[in-house]
């Protein structure tokens, strides 16, 4: 039998987890849409957006006796949206949310202008520990 340890989307997953708490945050983010980066085309006078992206990981290291891994990665969240003060508050509520994840803090708001768009940007970043799951084949 070989077992081949895989780890699941983090991006896909976060998204996901995003996107299922959107009804719970302020009406004013109702519309705001989550991916994994920007939509093309997006503007600032549109929707705001918050795009997930994985840094990557950070450390790996057995987490049992039986030799399961245990991955720790980070994953940065970014703020799309027409103002500076819009951007920060959706960051701030997105960073709530995505702490809902089984994630840690990392690094804390943080907003600028992107270079690209010129339109206000807003990202965070918060850790994930997880472990495979196993897809055994014979």
């Amino acid at each position: 039998m070989i077992i081949d340890a895989e780890y699941s989307d983090l991006e896909r997953d976060m998204v996901d987890h995003l996107l299922a708490l959107v009804p719970q945050m302020p009406v004013e983010y109702a519309r705001v849409s989550v991916g994994i980066g920007l939509p093309e085309g997006w503007r600032p006078e549109g929707d705001p957006h918050l795009s997930v992206r994985e840094d990557g990981s950070s450390e790996v290291r057995a987490w049992s006796e039986h030799g399961a891994l245990l991955e720790t990665a980070t994953v940065r969240v970014v703020a799309w949206a027409d103002t500076l003060t819009r951007v920060k508050h959706l960051a701030r509520v997105a960073r709530t949310a995505a702490l809902r994840y089984p994630a840690r803090p990392a690094l804390g708001v943080r907003a600028s202008i992107d270079d690209d768009t010129r339109s206000p940007i807003a990202s965070f970043t918060v850790t994930v520990r997880r472990r495979p799951y196993l897809n055994r084949a014979l």
